[in-house]
């Protein structure tokens, strides 16, 4: 961390003094309020229920703006000790650091790891908010979480499954390797149904005929999804193998692109939705 902040020519700030923080990412907001650190500002605040949803975001939290445009003169009044970013938004770094140090941490990069750099950045976050023991505890928590849906989940014997946004009436985004959730599922024992290729944040975008190629599946539908209710009075929609077997599992806002937080709350609903419907008239 200190030869990260200091390759950007500013001295880093001591715990003790790292704790108005601004975050350009809800992964790692979310990782900070787990770890008992409340961000002074986060980028796109107003849309924070709608895909991360849990932890809670408090409200006096300020919306510092767009997370390519954020608020030059709320920063400013802000006075953060720390501005954090991912190398996705390195292009905002010279900029920002005329604020306050930058620390970019990655959540998301070639090695398609997400699961091990939110290990990696919360306990970065830990040591520089001194709450180094809060960071273990999450990390703790996460691991037997994953642990317990995996026993629960064992006994469902459940099928392979599809993770899926929909874009349009005929697009969806299919997630797979170097995803947050395909290392979750490779976690808790489930079985991902996409084994294609995926781009660097672990998804592709399809057809939506591409779901049809395989029979015994579930899907799993991400809430954020924007003409479902169109697509679903399609022909095409309705003879697929998952909607004729009534195997579809709705689940609420769950960050795609967070970090522990997500992963383990991604986990909690799958748990949910599959020991609910596993029991007798579920």
């Amino acid at each position: 961390m200190l030869a990260t902040l200091a390759a950007g020519g500013i001295a880093p700030a001591t715990a003790r003094e790292t704790k108005r923080i601004v975050s350009l990412d809800f992964g790692l907001a979310e990782t900070l309020l787990e770890i008992g650190i409340v961000p002074v500002g986060v980028t796109a605040a107003d849309d924070w229920n709608d895909w991360v949803a849990e932890p809670r975001l408090p409200a006096d939290v300020v919306n510092i703006g767009g997370t390519f445009e954020p608020n030059i003169e709320l920063l400013l009044e802000l006075a953060p000790d720390l501005i954090l970013l991912t190398p996705y938004l390195a292009g905002l770094s010279d900029r920002l650091r005329r604020i306050a140090p930058v620390l970019s941490l990655p959540l998301y990069d070639e090695a398609g790891e997400p699961l091990m750099r939110a290990r990696e950045a919360t306990r970065h976050l830990g040591h520089i908010t001194d709450t180094t023991a809060a960071a273990e505890r999450l990390i703790a928590r996460v691991d037997a979480t994953f642990e317990g849906v995996r026993k629960r989940l064992r006994a469902v014997n459940t099928l392979p499954v599809y993770i899926v946004q929909f874009m349009d009436r005929r697009h969806a985004r299919v997630y797979g390797a170097k995803s947050l959730f395909q290392d979750v599922l490779d976690r808790i024992g489930l079985t991902n149904a996409w084994a294609r290729q995926t781009n660097y944040w672990g998804f592709t975008t399809i057809g939506i005929e591409a779901l049809a190629t395989a029979d015994d599946v579930y899907l799993v539908r991400l809430a954020q999804a924007s003409d479902y209710a169109a697509l679903s009075h399609g022909p095409l929609w309705r003879n697929m193998s998952f909607v004729r077997h009534g195997r579809i599992v709705d689940l609420p806002p769950v960050l795609m692109f967070g970090a522990l937080p997500s992963a383990e709350r991604f986990a909690r609903l799958l748990d949910r939705q599959f020991t609910l419907m596993a029991r007798p008239n579920g």
